[in-house]
C-alpha cells in the first residue's frame, strides 16, 4: 500500500493572510434580502467587507458626534 503524500516541513504561514487586524470570527446574522444586497454593494460583492466598512462608518459618525 503507498502512503499518503505529505508535503515536508511545517505547514505555518500558508495559506490565505487575515482581512482584519487580530484576525476574524465566524458570527450568524439574520438578514432579510434587501440589507444582503446592500452589504454586498458595499463590500463589492463581498458581504463580509460591506459589514465591516457599514461597521466603521457607524464608528467613524459616533466620534465625530463626541467630538462635537
Amino acid at each position: 500500500m503507498k502512503a499518503p503524500h505529505v508535503l515536508p516541513g511545517p505547514a505555518r504561514g500558508r495559506g490565505r493572510p487575515p482581512v482584519a487586524p487580530g484576525g476574524t470570527n465566524v458570527h450568524r446574522v439574520t438578514l432579510d434580502a434587501a440589507t444582503v444586497a446592500t452589504l454586498r454593494a458595499l463590500g463589492n460583492g463581498n458581504m463580509s467587507a460591506g459589514i465591516r466598512l457599514a461597521a466603521a462608518t457607524v464608528r467613524a459618525r459616533k466620534r465625530r458626534k463626541l467630538e462635537n
